[in-house]
C-alpha cells in the first residue's frame, strides 16, 4: 500500500523499503513503541546503504524542490543543525542532562528540530563509546528519551571530527504549538516561507491541528492593520506631529498612495 502511493515507476533512481523490524533486529529492541522510534534512528547505520541519511518525522513536508547541497556543504560534510538554548533553563532540561552526561561545560545547545543528518561514521564511534561504557543507546534513550540531543551532543564533543561541525539553525520551519501557527499563518504564505529559505515545514502532531500549513483568508486584512500599526507606531518618536496629523499620514501611506499606483499601472496599460 505504502509503495503504490510512493513509487510511480517513473523514477531515475531506485528507492529502498526497509521494515522497522529488520532495524530494530539489529538493535537487539523488538517492541514497537515511541521508545524503538527513536532506536531505529539511531541503527539504520547498521544496515551499511549510506555514509549519511537524513531523518524526517511524519509530521513534515517538502514545499519545494531540494538537492543533495541543501543538506550537505560537501560530499563528506553535512550540515548539523545546531542552535543555542535561550532562557532559563533549569537542571533538569533534557538538554542540560545530556551536556552533563558528557562533562561539558558552557551554553547548552539544540540538535533540532527535524530534519536531521546523521552520520554513519559518528553513530559507529557512538556505538563503540557505549560499548567501551557497556551500555547502548537504549540506556540512554532511558536517561532522557532525545536521540538527536544524544547524536549531537556527542559529535559536538568528540575531539577527533571526521569532518567539521557546519552549522544550520533548521532545515524546516517548525510549528510547535497552535498559537503560534494561527499567529504566523495570519501575514505569511508558503512562498513567503520558502523565500525565508525554508525547504519545507513541520506540523507537530498533536499539538498543531492543521496537517498541511494553510494561509489565513483574511491575511490581506491582517497584513493591512499590521502596516497599520507599524506606521503609527514608527512615527512615535516625532515630537512635532500631533495625532490627527500622524492619522492622516498613515492613511495617506497605506490606503491612499497605494490606490493612486494601482491607477497609474491601469492608465499606463490603457494609454
Amino acid at each position: 500500500m505504502i509503495k503504490s502511493k510512493i513509487i510511480t515507476n517513473k523514477e531515475t533512481y531506485i528507492i529502498k523499503f526497509v521494515t522497522d523490524e529488520e532495524i530494530l533486529g539489529l538493535s537487539n529492541d523488538h517492541e514497537q513503541t515511541w521508545f524503538s522510534q527513536q532506536l531505529i534512528k539511531l541503527n539504520f547505520y547498521k544496515l551499511n546503504v549510506c555514509n549519511f541519511y537524513i531523518v524526517f518525522d511524519s509530521d513534515c513536508y517538502f514545499i519545494r524542490n531540494f538537492k543533495i547541497l541543501d543538506f550537505m556543504y560537501d560530499e563528506n560534510t553535512p550540515y548539523t543543525v545546531l542552535s543555542k538554548m535561550r532562557g532559563n533553563i533549569s537542571e533538569d532540561n533534557p538538554h542540560i542532562i545530556v551536556k552533563k552526561y558528557f562533562g561539558r561545560n558552557g551554553y547548552a545547545y539544540n540538535y533540532g528540530p527535524v530534519p536531521v543528518v546523521l552520520s554513519k561514521k559518528i553513530l559507529e564511534f557512538f556505538s563503540n563509546f557505549l560499548k567501551s561504557r557497556n551500555i547502548t543507546f537504549a540506556d540512554l534513550i532511558k536517561i532522557t528519551p532525545f536521540e538527536f540531543q544524544w547524536y549531537g551532543e556527542f559529535l559536538y564533543n568528540l575531539k577527533e571530527k571526521p569532518f567539521k561541525i557546519i552549522p544550520i539553525d533548521t532545515f524546516f520551519i517548525p510549528f510547535y504549538i497552535e498559537q503560534d501557527y494561527l499567529k504566523f499563518r495570519k501575514i505569511n504564505t508558503v512562498n513567503d516561507i520558502i523565500e525565508q529559505g525554508y525547504l519545507g515545514i513541520t506540523m507537530q502532531a498533536g499539538w498543531v491541528k492543521e496537517l498541511i500549513y494553510k494561509p489565513s483568508i483574511f491575511r490581506p486584512i491582517y497584513k493591512f492593520f499590521d502596516k497599520l500599526m507599524y506606521e503609527i507606531y514608527r512615527r512615535e518618536d516625532n515630537p512635532n506631529i500631533n495625532f490627527f496629523k500622524k492619522c492622516e499620514l498613515v492613511i495617506r501611506r497605506v490606503i491612499r498612495d497605494p490606490i493612486i499606483e494601482i491607477l497609474r499601472g491601469k492608465n499606463a496599460k490603457n494609454s
